[in-house]
Parts: structure tokens; sequence; C-alpha cells
């Protein structure tokens, strides 16, 4: 059906991905109209008729041939249904990037609308350029080999890729994008913009009813101090990912010691609601982790971390941090015994978070060893809103009466900036409250770092 379908809250992307040869010929026009309808526009094609099977027989997916293996993710509601379409056309010869020159990317052109990215440019056409592939059916993203590695390394969790997609449809669809010299420059120019809420977006200047963004955008923004600070920044996020390998490769392994659930679907929630979080709060998350793992803890005993939510619909964090008893040694009866009633205190403590903050709709809790080592094991659990009822209520209730947890709290509130500053920049006095912020996010120095 395609090559690779990802399914992610109430989004869908499909993507089609080719590697034609562009052709050797002497005229690049002729070779263009060529490449394009072999990598292009029947990758579209393909695109369109995935699309087209999810939302008529969303049941009816399947990972085999032989339609015995089930796709293992439910597909959203047709009514909440969103459908990002991306077709990647590879040119493993470097012929079509030397063709274009420069990063070697496929411009952008909105004006373009399907047959006309076959005219030649005295017809009107722009070869090497990329618009709407249908007019009449939804938009196509098009990432070239280098495209793709841009796009994928810079917006490396699913809600950022997510938001990016998003936007720039939308972006394209108001029609106030004249056009883009590569999809990097696009790219930089969503990262350097922000929205009134704070979010990447393509934002233009009141007196400006169209932007052509020309080739450069990217080469400054990579080059800027602050993205070298960030890339330095993130590094730490990645503990974050991390955990969500280690259980997502023992959920497909079928390797769990427990589970909540034989499917996919029953175990993976609790991943998907870590996997849900973007970069930058991602970097918070594994920072405020690691603090726990690194503390100093006799045998036997557990410390407990609460990150409270970011923004609606973010679920509370509980990180229940355990060092285990010198009985528990590994691949023996007694570090089962461990596991288990770690599990059973990580589930307790996550029903009294649930108890405490009536407005949270969810809470997630990860549970892992005390230390930094080897053979580190990570236990997982997710308690809904929607499953809470006055029984569960009652025992959170009892629980917390008898453990005392979450009756005697010390709160730190931090900021977490998506692009660190340099303590230099916001010296008493050096920026003012309602300037733009130093560190280039966009926001107001008093709502960005002036409000630490």
């Amino acid at each position: 059906m395609c090559d690779l379908l990802v399914v992610f809250e109430n989004h869908v992307i499909v993507f089609s991905d080719k590697d034609c040869e562009f052709p050797v010929a002497a005229d690049p026009e002729l070779a263009w109209r060529r490449w394009y309808k072999r990598a292009i526009l029947k990758s579209a094609q393909q695109v369109w008729g995935a699309e087209r099977w999810i939302r008529s027989n969303p049941t009816r997916l399947f990972l085999d041939r032989s339609c015995r293996r089930p796709f293992p993710i439910d597909i959203p509601d047709q009514n909440e249904l969103k459908v990002h379409r991306i077709v990647v056309a590879h040119d493993t010869t470097g012929r079509r990037r030397r063709a274009v020159g420069g990063s070697g990317t496929l411009m952008i052109n909105p004006s373009l609308v399907g047959p006309m990215h076959t005219l030649s440019r005295a017809d009107g056409g722009q070869p090497f350029a990329i618009g709407r592939i249908d007019g009449e059916r939804g938009y196509v993203h098009v990432l070239d080999d280098v495209s793709l590695t841009l796009v994928l390394q810079t917006l490396d969790t699913i809600t950022d890729f997510i938001q990016y997609l998003d936007r720039k449809e939308r972006f394209v669809d108001s029609g106030r994008l004249f056009g883009a010299f590569g999809e990097e420059d696009l790219l930089a120019f969503y990262l350097k913009n922000t929205n009134d809420d704070g979010d990447h977006d393509f934002v233009l200047s009141p007196d400006s009813d169209k932007v052509l963004l020309e080739e450069g955008h990217w080469r400054d923004f990579v080059s800027r101090p602050e993205r070298k600070r960030q890339l330095i920044a993130d590094r730490e996020s990645y503990l974050w990912d991390a955990i969500i390998e280690d259980v997502s490769s023992h959920i497909i392994g079928g390797t769990l010691s427990v589970s909540s659930g034989d499917s996919i679907a029953d175990q993976e929630p609790p991943l998907r609601a870590m996997a849900r979080e973007p970069r930058t709060r991602r970097r918070f998350l594994a920072r405020s982790l690691r603090e726990k793992v690194e503390s100093k803890l006799p045998a036997g005993d557990m410390a407990f971390r609460v990150v409270e939510p970011s923004g609606p619909g973010d679920p509370h964090f509980v990180f229940v941090i355990s060092s285990p008893p010198s009985s528990a040694v590994r691949d023996d009866a007694g570090y089962e015994r461990y596991r288990m009633q770690r599990r059973d205190i990580l589930l307790s403590y996550c029903m009294v978070v649930m108890h405490k903050y009536a407005d949270t709709s969810h809470v997630v809790g990860i549970a892992t060893e005390a230390g930094i080592g080897s053979g580190r094991s990570h236990d997982l659990c997710m308690i809904h809103r929607d499953a809470w009822d006055e029984e569960l209520a009652t025992d959170a209730k009892e629980i917390q009466q008898r453990t005392g947890w979450l009756t005697n709290m010390r709160y730190h509130k931090s900021v977490e900036s998506e692009y660190p500053i340099d303590p230099a920049l916001i010296a008493p006095g050096r920026v003012g409250r309602n300037s733009p912020c130093p560190c280039g996010s966009g926001v107001k120095f008093k709502r960005c770092h002036g409000s630490n």
C-alpha cells in the first residue's frame, strides 16, 4: 500500500519512497520531465491510493501480503483523521543534484499545479521545482535525498515533525508563500519565527502579503550561536529517547517481563505519551529524571519525583527511582520479587498523583534503578482519567494516608528555553522586559528568560 505508515494520535503520515536514476540526457528539462513522472508523480499516486484505502477500509490494513498480520495500531476516527502525504524522491546517481546546483534540494513554487510541473521554461514551467502535484487532491510534501535528512534530523520528535507538516500545509494553502529556493530554507524560516502562542510557525510581517525565501536562510540559521547552544543542550534529552527505544524493542520482540495485554496496541500507550513530548520538553524531562537517577540511595530505598504538565492535555509524569536490595541479583528469583515490588509502588504512586491532581487527564509512570551503569531496567504504567472510578479513588486515598506520599512536597520551577542563552546576555539591566529575548525565541524577554 505504501512504504511507511505512521500513526500518531489523530495524524497519519503516508510515505512513498522511490529511488529512480535521473536520466542521462542532453536536455536537462527533458531529463527532469521523465524523472518527475517516475519518481514523484507515480509516488504521489501511490500515496493518494493508500489514503483512499485507509479512509474506506481502516480495519483492513495488514503487515504481510497474505493479510494474516493486522496493522497493530488503530486508525483514528474518520471525523478526526488528519493525513499527511510525503513523497521521498531519491537519485543515487547525483545527476539531479548537480543539475539543480547549490544544496541540490528541489525548489518550492506553489503556483505550479498538476501538469505545469512538466512544462518547459519557454511554456511557463519551472523545472526542478515542486508545487501542488494535483490541485484537486490533498497536498503532497516532496522531499529529496538532502531535504529528507535535514528535516528528520532537525525535527526528530513526532510532535515537532507533525507540527511542521501541518503548518507548512496551511502556509501553502494560504497563498502567502511565493516560493522557496529549497525545503531547508522553508524549514529555517519556520524555526526562526514564532506565533502568538510561542510556537514555531510561518509568520509574516503585517505589511507582507507573500514571501519569497531566497537561498541562505538555512545557512544563516545553522551558523547562529543560539542554534549551536541548542544542539549541545539537546544531548541530554536523548536519555528520554533511549527509554522509548528500550521498552519498544521489548514490546516488538515480545520480551516484556510484565505487559498490560497481548497486542502492541495494549502495550504502547505509555510509550505514545512519552513520544508525544517535543525535543525541548524532553530535555527538561530527561534532566529531571537523571537528577533523581544520580542521587545516592541506600540499598532498598526509593526516591520519587512528579513533573507537572507544561500545557493542557499533557500528563503528569511520575519517576520512581529505586536502589535494589542486595538480595536482588540479576536472573534470580530475588530480582523478580524486587521488580514486582517496584511495579506495585509505581502504580500506587501514580494512583495517588491521579487522586491529588483532580484536573489531570492521565498520569504516566517510569521506574528505574538508581545510579549510572549498565543493566538498567524500566517499568512503565499509565492511568487515564476515563478509567478512574470511585473504587480506585478510595484505594488511592487509603494509599496516601498510609504512606504519606505527596503530603509534604518541595516545588521547583524552571524555564527550559529551546535556544539556550549566553548568561552574559541577560545580565541585570541589559535587556528590557518587553524587548525580544536575546535567546532568539521570538518571545518577549519577560515571558522567556526574564521569568526566571
